[in-house]
């Protein structure tokens, strides 16, 4: 019955614990749906603002094409002066060069950190995809942007070739370089602070900004640069350690909740147990006296002396035949309810104080004598023996 007992309060408690991990599971459901709607909403702006970044970059470059395009002559100067007013005022830029018709990058702004693109011909640039870019610009007289390459300068990024034309001959081209990483933090540092973002293409990651390599739990977008497709995964940056504290909250409070309800059902089966005992105690107890009450009964019953039980009022609540004898009375009659009415006023006071006396002290006083009045009114001379129960 023991094991039994333990076996249930340990199915409890399991069970207890059981539904608090359900509430756990059904909270984090609940709230990875509202971050995932409240991410797929941060996640178009940013991927609409990376969009229009990159929209504006390009127009830039093409915009510059265009002012050099009706100046009457061009030098290092005068490209300089435009380049840097592009530059700073279009953050994201790794540089914007000069290249000459020959295809030689002649002018890099910023030089610090470009050093290593001046004076490359693209003719034969190392990545296959810039030199065919490079080679379709030259060819067609157009605009021309290449996929993702692994630049001159370190990194990787995306590069713009615009050329500029003049009577439809192409005197140079004005040469836009991106670098991923520097053009996304630029844009998206407004994110940064608040998400871990992952942008990449064909699975090579280009910008990070966590230390996170596992991308499970990011929600994922797509935006296009050039003719490359790349995916965003964004995720706040508080979810992981909102969700531990919570989880770890839930667990413990849970296990707390799970372990007092536990506690108080062992307690509850722990006083029933003793309640139990107990009764079965006085159970005992009330058999036993129960049985001594019959034997003294019997005793009182069987005596041919007169044995009366009365309280200390002397109010009589028990006799033998012996006492309907010496009194005269019979049972069925009504007899007086009171020791103290069998006597005279005199002999009253004086019983009332012996049992006073006895009852107070604990003691006993046997053989002494008085007068009592039996039925019909005559007085008889008895021997009183009080005895305290």
């Amino acid at each position: 019955m023991r094991f039994n007992k333990y076996y249930l309060l340990l199915s409890l408690f399991l069970s207890l614990l059981f539904l608090v991990i359900l509430l756990w599971s059904y909270l984090n459901k609940i709230d990875n749906k509202l971050i995932e709607s409240r991410i797929r909403i941060v996640e178009k702006q940013a991927t609409t603002k990376i969009e229009e970044n990159i929209k504006i970059r390009v127009d830039a470059i093409k915009l510059l094409t265009k002012t050099l395009q009706l100046q009457k002559s061009l030098d290092s100067t005068k490209f300089m002066n435009n380049a840097s007013i592009y530059y700073k005022n279009y953050n994201g830029f790794q540089a914007i060069n000069w290249i000459n018709k020959s295809g030689v990058i002649q002018w890099v702004y910023p030089y610090k950190g470009n050093e290593k693109a001046y004076g490359e011909d693209l003719h034969y640039h190392p990545d296959k995809n810039c030199r065919t870019t490079f080679l379709n610009a030259e060819r067609m007289k157009e605009f021309s942007i290449t996929p993702v390459i692994k630049l001159l300068q370190g990194g990787y990024g995306v590069v713009i070739y615009s050329p500029v034309l003049k009577k439809g001959e192409i005197v140079g081209y004005v040469n836009g370089v991106f670098n991923l990483y520097t053009f996304f933090n630029n844009i998206l540092k407004d994110f940064n602070e608040l998400y871990s973002i992952k942008i990449s293409e064909g699975g090579r990651i280009y910008f990070n900004n966590s230390n996170e390599k596992n991308v499970k739990g990011y929600i994922i977008s797509e935006f296009k640069l050039g003719s490359d497709t790349f995916d965003i995964f964004m995720r706040p940056r508080q979810v992981r350690v909102y969700h531990k504290i919570r989880s770890l909250l839930i667990i413990l409070l849970g296990t707390l909740f799970s372990f007092s309800i536990t506690l108080f059902v062992w307690i509850l089966f722990k006083n029933i147990d003793e309640q139990k005992i107990a009764n079965e105690k006085i159970y005992e107890m009330y058999k036993e006296l129960h049985q001594k009450q019959h034997e003294f009964n019997t005793v009182i019953e069987n005596n041919t002396d007169g044995i009366l039980r009365v309280a200390r009022t002397g109010e009589i609540f028990q006799v033998n035949e012996g006492f309907f004898r010496i009194t005269g009375y019979d049972k069925n009659d009504k007899y007086p309810k009171n020791i103290l009415e069998y006597t005279d006023n005199g002999n009253r006071e004086r019983l009332k104080i012996k049992m006073e006396k006895l009852i107070t002290h604990n003691g006993t006083e046997r053989l002494f004598e008085m007068e009592i009045r039996r039925k019909g009114g005559d007085i008889a001379i008895v021997e009183f023996n009080i005895i305290p129960i």
